[in-house]
């Protein structure tokens, strides 16, 4: 019984890593844009640091100056409604996207909320993201 119960959790482990994306798939098929930090977290006892960063799919001086916009630090309006105030279906900017990504201390403290960050993020499922400096230089 205890063999079935290590082998169940190896076979979760391995699951999890193949889903998981990694650098060099966000190197190799990964879009770069523009994305603002909406909130910072900590989770699971202070220890695992995470970002929630918003964006648009087109990386156009559009989707900058609506990123830049004071209408994202208005804390009296849904996100929705954030979305919605902006029309931007004629601005060319792309769909947009929330992507939780998990950090290092470092670059937790690094950033605040509402800064402006490039987002490496995979076309086929945008939700998986990363920060671009999270990418070796090697690569």
């Amino acid at each position: 019984m205890r063999y079935f119960k290590y082998l169940a959790v190896v076979f979760i482990a391995l699951l999890f890593f193949q889903c998981s994306p990694t650098i060099e798939t966000f190197k190799n098929k990964g879009v770069k844009t523009k994305g603002k930090i909406a909130f910072k977290q900590l989770k699971v006892d202070d220890e695992d640091y995470l970002f929630v960063v918003y964006f648009f799919t087109h990386d156009t001086l559009s989707s900058h100056n609506l990123q830049n916009n004071p209408i994202w630090d208005d804390k009296k309006l849904s996100l929705e409604e954030k979305v919605n105030k902006w029309n931007h279906a004629n601005d060319n900017v792309g769909d947009f996207f929330s992507a939780e990504i998990p950090v290092s201390y470092k670059l937790y403290t690094k950033y605040k909320e509402g800064d402006v960050v490039d987002v490496i993020f995979l076309p086929d499922d945008p939700h998986k993201a990363i920060l671009k400096e999270m990418i070796p230089s090697r690569y």
